[in-house]
């Protein structure tokens, strides 16, 4: 089950249907197969490679973990046949990989919280991430920088603790360059009036507006 073999909603009730039936028994797929399927007569889930994103420079990072490993599990034992669930990782003592394991969410969100309160990550602050991008590694890098130069020296900031520029962790996405900025404040006035100081310096600076994304409460950091 994934984006090459279910391209609609027919695709996924066939494969669903004959898995519910007993004609196939043995189902591998993407994250696609951990959200909310009902399918009882599961009785083993293995997880492979589930902790990858530990490794990326989001601050997410453990969450995600945490929830894909509780979906995922979710789909064991929901009849009355009792399910288990096999988990290969390289992070076997992170706190996301055993507080999954336990189901054990309270003890994630503790630890998960004292992380973001020490590193001014939401939800104890607020945070923007500023992309750059252009078709010309020269552009894309420059731009960043001229951009970076400004926020740190810039009186504007007051408050505001900017991380980069660098290069994004998906550094091209075809064939455009990515650099990225991180903007981090305990205050949402202090960010906006940055981030609005930042962009008419992008005018001043004839940086096409076109090429800046601007990403506020910033899901994701990629």
């Amino acid at each position: 089950m994934d984006r090459d073999t279910v391209r609609g909603r027919g695709d996924l009730e066939r494969l669903l249907t004959r898995l519910h039936s007993g004609e196939i028994n043995l189902l591998v797929g993407t994250q696609m197969i951990a959200k909310g399927h009902d399918v009882h007569g599961v009785t083993l889930v293995g997880v492979v490679g589930c902790d990858h994103s530990l490794s990326m420079p989001d601050f997410r990072a453990a969450e995600r973990v945490f929830q894909l490993m509780t979906q995922v599990s979710g789909r064991a034992g929901r009849g009355e046949l009792p399910g288990r669930v096999v988990v290969q990782t390289y992070y076997p003592d992170h706190y996301a990989i055993l507080a999954a394991s336990k189901h054990d969410y309270a003890a994630f969100v503790e630890r998960e919280l004292k992380y973001r309160r020490w590193m001014h990550y939401p939800p104890f602050g607020v945070l923007a991430n500023v992309l750059v991008q252009s078709a010309k590694l020269e552009e894309a890098a420059g731009w960043s920088s001229i951009l970076g130069k400004y926020l740190v020296l810039s009186q504007n900031t007051g408050g505001v603790r900017v991380l980069g520029p660098c290069t994004a962790p998906i550094a091209r996405i075809k064939n455009v360059y990515r650099f990225h900025l991180i903007l981090k404040s305990d205050s949402r006035r202090a960010l906006n009036a940055a981030l609005r100081g930042m962009l008419a310096h992008a005018d001043a600076a004839q940086i096409p507006r076109r090429n800046l994304v601007v990403d506020v409460d910033a899901l994701r950091l990629m």
